[in-house]
């Protein structure tokens, strides 16, 4: 894995040499085609100027992972989410057969609740005895602990931190998550230290964010709401290098 990721959905459609694309997030069912999501990130997405965030509430779209085949996964990393045990179950033994680089549990739900939490260590513990040390977790920027300490016990120790902060209108990201991802990756990596991998995400859009993640303890940083912007793609490359 690459020290700059692309994260989901973004690295559906971009791949640069020397960077890791993240491709998902995908569920069990059907959730969209192509001019569906088109259409939900039209009618969703907006970007706040003054306080340099980006809003949208997309919904997962997406084909459904069915719709995949081991050359679509090989060399990336395979993000996904079930809406319940059944689903996580049949996706992870998809995701077994794909072969991808990596696998991304989605468990940043909006709802932290004890269901959700124990719902994510079931997925983390099937995950873990059937993929072994390809297993990612992303998590939300609301109580990361809570999910983290759990899931380490069933032996995931490699983060994406953090998701999308939830709000009324939709999905919080850009400059205004950096600050809740910040202090996620900091505790995580205070708490376990080199026990654990952390790729650090949220605000980046500058050699600047990058450095805060890395003194923060980010082994990898990732890129994402800002690459709504097709301007921004050049950056990749200038990130990329300054990682090395």
């Amino acid at each position: 894995m690459n020290k700059l990721i692309i994260s989901a959905p973004f690295g559906n459609y971009i791949n640069r040499p020397g960077v890791t694309s993240t491709i998902g997030t995908f569920t069990w069912k059907n959730r969209g085609n192509l001019l569906t999501r088109v259409w939900r990130v039209l009618k969703t997405v907006r970007y706040c100027s003054h306080l340099q965030l980006w809003i949208n509430k997309l919904g997962l779209p997406n084909p459904g992972i069915m719709s995949l085949n081991k050359a679509d996964a090989c060399g990336k990393i395979l993000s996904i989410h079930g809406f319940n045990e059944q689903e996580w179950s049949n996706l992870l033994m998809m995701a077994y057969n794909l072969r991808p680089l990596m696998v991304e549990l989605n468990l940043s739900c909006p709802n932290v609740t004890k269901t959700a939490i124990k719902e994510a260590i079931w997925a983390g513990e099937i995950a873990k005895n059937l993929l072994g040390e390809i297993v990612i977790a992303k998590l939300s920027p609301l109580r990361w602990m809570d999910f983290a300490r759990p899931l380490m016990g069933v032996g995931i120790n490699k983060f994406h931190l953090c998701n999308t902060i939830p709000s009324p209108g939709g999905g919080l990201s850009g400059k205004v998550l950096k600050q809740y991802s910040l202090w996620a990756v900091e505790e995580v990596k205070q708490t376990w230290g080199n026990d654990v991998k952390v790729i650090g995400g949220g605000g980046i859009t500058e050699i600047s964010d990058i450095d805060d993640y890395i003194k923060a303890g980010a082994d990898h940083v990732s890129v994402g709401s800002m690459l709504f912007n097709p301007f921004n793609w050049k950056k990749l490359e200038v990130f990329k290098t300054y990682l090395g």
